[in-house]
């Protein structure tokens, strides 16, 4: 199905910001044409006690299925994610997402930075530290546990120009692909759980003001 001068596989919903597939992003994946995406801003599933056995070899498979052209991003709480990406042999760059205080603890969750062209890792004028204090989502809040802040991921997707195309492999209830149309950004998301793509499609569908203004600097809660 073609969208945005793409060849893709078949839409679960689509308009011409955003484009959703229903399906196990290992068997979609090699089905998106080459160079074809800039940034992948995604949030695994992971697994804390098994990084040298099944769950370094799926993450292993599923990064060696990215096609992007520029940078790929992706959240990760593993306490052994640092040995894994040892054991990737990759540069990265690290953002810290500050949760604030959550159940009587300091919590903060690690973002990793990967970039195929651009060695310096610099980041665009609007995410100006390493730190990105935004609130958690609380329990009534959201549709899926691990959602993110919309605010967070609308600074992230900020991340390329308009004129460039982010890909979520793991899209849930599509928070990324409703940051980037609010931003006048294309993006395709790609979603196992079925329920998890009707809630997306329905909150795609709404209206979103195209902005004609450069998002916004973070914003501090």
């Amino acid at each position: 199905m073609l969208w945005n001068k793409l060849e893709l596989p078949p839409a679960y919903y689509q308009d011409d910001a955003v484009y959703i597939i229903h399906g196990d992003c290992r068997e979609i994946l090699p089905l998106i044409p080459d160079k074809s995406i800039d940034l992948v801003l995604t949030d695994p599933p992971y697994k804390d006690d098994d990084v040298n056995g099944d769950y370094y070899e799926w993450f292993m498979g599923w990064w060696d299925l990215l096609k992007f052209n520029d940078y790929a991003i992706h959240f990760n709480n593993s306490s052994r994610m640092y040995d894994l990406m040892q054991k990737l042999g990759k540069p990265y760059r690290i953002l810290i997402w500050s949760k604030g205080v959550v159940k009587y603890a300091w919590r903060y969750e690690p973002i990793f930075i990967y970039s195929s062209t651009n060695p310096s890792f610099k980041i665009n004028k609007y995410i100006y530290s390493d730190h990105l204090p935004y609130q958690p989502l609380h329990k009534g809040q959201s549709f899926h546990e691990y959602e993110k802040p919309h605010k967070l991921m609308r600074n992230i997707v900020s991340f390329i120009p308009q004129d460039k195309v982010t890909l979520d492999t793991f899209s849930g209830i599509g928070t990324t692909l409703v940051a980037a149309k609010t931003l006048g950004r294309k993006c395709i998301g790609i979603e196992i759980e079925e329920k998890y793509c009707e809630i997306a499609a329905k909150r795609c569908s709404q209206s979103v003001m195209k902005l004609e203004i450069p998002p916004l600097p973070v914003e501090y809660i």
